[in-house]
C-alpha cells in the first residue's frame, strides 16, 4: 500500500502525512514503524524494507521523508513502486514539490496521492 503525499506547502504535507502513520499506528499498535531519511534513501534501504518482516507483526509502516524530492529520488523509487504497491507493508512517502512527469508513475501505483500548495498571498 502506497500514500504519496507532496507539495510545495512542505509543513502541510508533511502534518498529513505524518497525521496518516499515526491514525495506522492506532489502529494496529503492535506495528513496527520505520522513517527512511533523506539521508539514507536508497535502492538498499528500500529493498531492505521490502523483503524484512516484523518481530511480532508481519507488516509494518514506512515513512520515507524526502521533502526535496529530486529526479534521483524518483529513479530509486520507479525501481520499486510496483514492489512496495503489492507489499504487505504500508509505505507514506512524502515529498516537496514534484515535476509532473514524475506524478505519473505514483498515480499508477498509489492507494491515494495528496498535494499541498502554499498560497502566495500578494500585497498591494
Amino acid at each position: 500500500m502506497l500514500y504519496f503525499f507532496h507539495g510545495t506547502d512542505s509543513k502541510k504535507a508533511h502534518d498529513k502525512a505524518f497525521e496518516l502513520t499515526q491514525n495506522l499506528l492506532k489502529k494496529k499498535p503492535d506495528a513496527s514503524m520505520f522513517t527512511v531519511w533523506e539521508g539514507e534513501f536508497g535502492k538498499d534501504r528500500l529493498a531492505e524494507l521490502l523483503q524484512s518482516h516484523g518481530l511480532f507483526m508481519s507488516n509494518y509502516i514506512v515513512f520515507v521523508d524526502t521533502r526535496t524530492f529530486i529526479a534521483e529520488h524518483f529513479d530509486v523509487l520507479s525501481d520499486f513502486l510496483e514492489d512496495i504497491k503489492n507489499s504487505p507493508h504500508v509505505f507514506v512517502i512524502l515529498a516537496g514539490g514534484v515535476l509532473k512527469k514524475y506524478l505519473k508513475g505514483f498515480e499508477k501505483y498509489s492507494d491515494k496521492i495528496q498535494e499541498y500548495t502554499e498560497v502566495v498571498k500578494e500585497e498591494k
